[in-house]
């Protein structure tokens, strides 16, 4: 029932990992996101406080963890180097 956003998104690509940094204010655990694999990347979905974040990451790579810090989803994904 709440309205549907699409969080900016701020990309960072490490030697070892590609870490996706989207901005979801009022998300408060890591229970609330929901990752889906799809054929060319994957679907996030982030319940909030006021919003639904749903965003689509365009990255095959596997996935290797995700945190909130300070209002924002960290999702990391393991480099090919890394598998």
């Amino acid at each position: 029932s709440f309205p549907r956003a699409v969080a900016k998104t701020n990309i960072r690509r490490l030697s070892d990992k590609v870490v996706y940094e989207l901005n979801t204010p009022g998300l408060q655990s890591v229970e609330d996101v929901f990752v889906s694999k799809l054929e060319v990347g994957y679907e996030v979905k982030a319940i909030g406080e006021k919003k639904i974040y749903v965003n689509s990451l365009p990255i095959n790579l596997p996935l290797y963890k995700f945190v909130i810090d300070n209002g924002k989803l960290l999702i990391e994904f393991k480099s090919p180097e890394n598998f």
